[in-house]
């Protein structure tokens, strides 16, 4: 079977070719998800917990979790 794009599926004046093409189009994308802290940040964090500094202390100065902070 041979689908071209003159198919009515691929029809982008009606919202099921839209649906369509913007599904297939993303297809190949990937969600980023960006990192809270800078390298830096990580690496001061990792110090003044190695100094005595509390997780809690330290996810409320970075404004993130104390997951995150305990990842570190």
């Amino acid at each position: 079977m041979i689908t071209t794009l003159a198919e009515r599926w691929a029809d982008t004046g009606i919202s099921t070719g839209r649906l369509i093409l913007a599904v297939l189009g993303n297809a190949g994308n990937t969600w980023v998800v960006r990192p809270r802290l800078t390298d830096a940040q990580k690496e001061e964090a990792r110090r003044r917990r190695a100094e005595g500094a509390t997780l809690a202390e330290l996810a409320r100065s970075y404004d993130v979790s104390m997951s995150t902070i305990s990842r570190l």
